[in-house]
């Protein structure tokens, strides 16, 4: 099976720094169309090593920042700021965005990573 995920590379953070979220996902296209059903959930995890670190538009898989879908007929969201708690561990972290239409299981359409830097030390 192909990967037809789309591969981004978010900018770097400080570890601890406020992470400012994405402005807006999408819209998604399949086919070069508007998807058939609408957009019910969207969920985002970084990953490094056994470390895992969740965004989510069901607010109860993420109480301290969930996602927001915008549009749920062209597939548009918003990943929030995450002011403090995010991706802990200076290193690499992988990520992916897998959304759910209504009455469909997951698909993952972007995935990439982010560079969290180590705090300076004193």
């Amino acid at each position: 099976m192909s990967d037809y995920a789309q591969n981004i590379s978010l900018p770097g953070i400080k570890r601890g720094d406020r992470w400012q979220g994405i402005t807006s996902i999408g819209p998604i296209t399949i086919a070069d169309g508007q998807p058939a059903v609408t957009l019910a959930r969207v969920r985002m995890q970084f990953r490094l090593g056994d470390a895992v670190y969740t965004l989510d538009s069901d607010s109860g898989q993420s109480p301290d920042a969930p996602i927001t879908i915008s549009n749920p007929t062209t597939w548009i969201a918003t990943v929030p700021a995450v002011e403090t708690g995010f991706c802990t561990t200076a290193g690499k972290w992988s990520f992916d965005i897998e959304f759910y239409g209504t009455g469909q299981g997951p698909t993952t359409y972007i995935k990439g990573n982010i560079q969290i830097y180590d705090d300076v030390t004193k």
